[in-house]
């Protein structure tokens, strides 16, 4: 069970459609009165999230749409594996990244643009000659490794 009451708090940053948002405020279906964490946590449901997107415009969302926003770093093996298979990898459309582990559209963009040019040049990556879920995990986790992202 996911506990929203961890990460849905005014000010904090969540993961909203694979796009960074920030929490505003957290309403019950009737837009008056701010749910407890327990409340959040037990009926998420009933409950809705204003956000605030990077350009700075407000949408009203359930919350059960959020997740909580992570990062390439934060995976595991096994996780990275699933992201590869929900991604379409070379695209140039953000919404290709889209994902439910709740890593940005951008970021994981750019992880794949560098991945690409890895497969191409394996120069660094003697190992990295096929594109597979397996290579892109074992590649993110080295490549996260010795650089500094």
């Amino acid at each position: 069970m996911t506990k929203y009451s961890d990460f849905i708090k005014q000010g904090n940053e969540a993961c909203y459609n694979g796009k960074k948002v920030v929490v505003d405020e957290v309403l019950d279906y009737s837009f008056e009165e701010i749910p407890t964490k327990d409340e959040l946590d037990r009926t998420p449901n009933l409950f809705y999230a204003c956000i605030v997107n990077g350009n700075l415009k407000t949408e009203t969302v359930p919350v059960t749409k959020l997740v909580p926003l992570r990062h390439v770093t934060d995976l595991t093996e096994e996780e990275l594996i699933e992201l590869k298979k929900q991604i379409r990898l070379g695209s140039f459309f953000y919404g290709d990244y889209e994902n439910t582990f709740g890593v940005e559209r951008k970021e994981l963009s750019d992880v794949c643009d560098s991945y690409l040019e890895a497969l191409e040049s394996k120069s660094q990556y003697e190992w990295l000659n096929k594109d597979t879920p397996e290579n892109f995990a074992e590649y993110c986790m080295d490549y996260y490794c010795y650089s500094e992202y």
